[in-house]
């Protein structure tokens, strides 16, 4: 069990007079935040972390750890909050591989942080350089927790390898009484981290245009009811974590709202100009002029997705949407042999690298066929 201190003795003895006799008051003692990483974990399917509030589980969570023959990190460390101008600074990026991001990161010790990652699809299992890896909502929940609720912006990260349940060891005793202190038993953690798997499952096969494995969306877990991204961000100790977002070119941009809360949307729908051949011997038309001049007008930024209903004629077709003067292309869609079907291309994903929806064109990649209906759906 770990062991315990006064700060925690003090914390503890609060709460109970809290929940005996209904005083309410300010405690005076900073909360205590901690992660409990478990790496290569007997009993679990997959690696994960818990993330602890003056001693009560708030979340547990897939993690990824250091891949076999990179040393991982174990121990005890104190977290520590990157900086900017003296601000606690979210928008990290790895100078080392070629500034992937790594936001919502905290600092374990020397180049090794707990951050977010857009590979999702590797959450659980060991696929980092040595840093912890989580998804974006995970990780930025761990950042508030130490920057805003920590009171004195300080959290503890404790690294374990190759747990076991069931054995009689410190690190065994140490996990139990990490779940017995909050009334948790073994198999509501595994029901937590399978809730988890899931939700990472369904963002990782989503249709992805920038960052392989990860959705627009799930930049961002709602607080409440709040609509804007800019209010569903925690603030960076005083400072809008948001502004300081928007300061760096290099960032990705996101969404002006969440997409989990469904914000209004609109479409154009074009039928004049269709049935449509089309052919890689072709011009390619611009949705612009597929759609009347209608989107010319439109900022990228607001485009959530193109779909397109095409038909191949026997060795299949494969469509793209491009912005020739940005020189950025979707992702390449569309029937095999002779089929028909309907394509989305989620726009939204890569709408921050767009010049202007008047220059978005179709292009044939391989194959012929005939478009047959488009639809550009956008945000109000």
């Amino acid at each position: 069990m770990p062991e315990a201190d006064p700060e925690t003795l003090l914390s503890e003895g609060l709460r109970d007079i809290r929940q005996h006799m209904g005083v309410q008051f300010e405690s005076g003692v900073a909360n205590r935040v901690r992660v409990w990483v478990q790496r290569k974990p007997k009993n679990f399917d997959h690696e994960f972390a818990i993330l602890t509030v003056n001693g009560r589980i708030e979340r547990a969570f897939l993690v990824s750890t250091a891949i076999d023959g990179k040393d991982p990190i174990l121990g005890t460390y104190r977290l520590s909050i990157p900086q900017i101008e003296g601000k606690p600074w979210p928008w990290r990026t790895s100078i080392k591989y070629h500034n992937s991001p790594m936001y919502w990161a905290l600092q374990i010790q020397g180049g090794y942080f707990i951050h977010s990652s857009p590979h999702y699809g590797n959450l659980g299992a060991p696929a980092s350089m040595g840093c912890i890896r989580a998804s974006l909502p995970d990780a930025m929940q761990l950042f508030d927790a130490v920057v805003n609720r920590s009171g004195n912006g300080t959290g503890t990260i404790v690294l374990r390898e190759g747990v076991d349940l069931d054995s009689d060891t410190a690190e065994s005793k140490e996990l139990n009484a990490v779940l017995r202190d909050s009334s948790w038993s073994v198999d509501r953690l595994k029901d937590a981290l399978e809730q988890n798997k899931r939700e990472i499952d369904v963002v990782s096969t989503g249709d992805l245009e920038y960052a392989p494995g990860v959705a627009a969306e799930a930049h961002f877990r709602p607080y409440a009811d709040q609509r804007e991204a800019s209010q569903a961000f925690p603030t960076c100790r005083g400072t809008d974590c948001w502004k300081l977002y928007r300061r760096s070119p290099k960032i990705l941009r996101l969404k002006p709202y969440i997409q989990f809360n469904h914000p209004e949307s609109s479409n154009f729908r074009s039928t004049e100009e269709l049935p449509m051949v089309l052919s890689s011997i072709g011009g390619a038309p611009t949705l612009d002029y597929l759609l009347k001049g209608e989107i010319g007008t439109l900022d990228p930024f607001l485009i959530r997705d193109v779909r397109l209903s095409l038909t191949a004629n026997g060795s299949g077709l494969k469509v793209r949407i491009c912005d020739p003067d940005a020189g950025v292309c979707s992702m390449p869609r569309g029937p095999d042999g002779s089929f028909e079907g309907v394509y989305i291309y989620p726009l939204y994903q890569i709408s921050h690298r767009l010049k202007s929806s008047s220059g978005l064109a179709l292009e044939v990649v391989s194959g012929e066929g005939m478009l047959l209906d488009l639809d550009v759906r956008y945000f109000r």
